[in-house]
């Protein structure tokens, strides 16, 4: 389900978004749900517990601006598709600092504002494959599953290796291969690969990086399938 906020510190204008985004969402068969937040500093707090997809944001907030709020988001990670409303296009070039997808003016032109929500649906479903939401005690964060090496069971827990560090949560690692894209690949009880980061293989192990891994028999040969599929696909 899609997790789709909506921030300005006045409420007509959070109203009028709202009132052409729900009728139309739910036309599309989009299952979501949508959020208001009269600040930056709530959307931020509400951003680190849903994590959302698709955010309406206002530049001319009192307090902490909209801008503000963009770097704050950016700095908890780079997942959420911004999309800025304001009355002054003078702001709009602002946006590129942030990673801003689009920019509406207000007030709001319904045909322009559904087709750039559109756009960044089509954005969010192309990518939508690409990470996964870790449970990260009362919260959860996302993982950029592309950047991931491997993930690790021990016991009850299991810990992912990627480029930008180690994140342990519980779980089982059968439970997290099926949730997974399938160039995650298993190759021994406790370890699950990304298969394109795999770059050479040996009797028994599997090299990612710097880390020798082990390949047990019993997942060896649909690891040595899947990783020759995978040579195939870089040539």
């Amino acid at each position: 389900m899609l997790q789709i906020a909506i921030a300005d510190d006045e409420k007509k204008p959070r109203r009028a978004l709202r009132d052409i985004l729900e009728p139309w969402l739910e036309l599309q068969a989009v299952p979501c749900q949508l959020w208001e937040y009269e600040s930056g500093e709530k959307l931020c707090e509400g951003y680190r517990k849903y994590h959302f997809d698709l955010i309406f944001l206002d530049i001319e907030m009192e307090g902490m601006n909209g801008m503000e709020t963009a770097r704050q988001l950016r700095s908890i990670d780079q997942h959420g598709i911004l999309i800025f409303v304001t009355a002054y296009p003078d702001y709009v070039f602002q946006g590129y600092e942030v990673r801003a997808f689009h920019y509406i003016l207000k007030p709001y032109q319904e045909k322009r504002l559904l087709d750039i929500t559109a756009r960044a649906l089509e954005e969010i479903q192309q990518g939508d494959n690409d990470f996964y939401l870790l449970p990260q005690g009362a919260g959860s964060c996302r993982l950029n599953l592309r950047d991931t090496l491997y993930f690790r069971s021990e016991g009850r827990y299991i810990t992912a290796f990627a480029c930008s560090g180690e994140k342990s949560f519980r779980g089982k690692l059968n439970d997290l291969q099926s949730q997974l894209p399938g160039y995650f690949i298993r190759i021994h009880q406790r370890y699950l690969v990304n298969i394109r980061q795999v770059s050479r293989t040996g009797d028994s192990f599997a090299v990612i990086g710097s880390e020798k891994l082990p390949v047990s028999r019993a997942h060896k040969q649909a690891f040595l399938i899947a990783f020759a599929g995978a040579m195939l696909d870089v040539r």
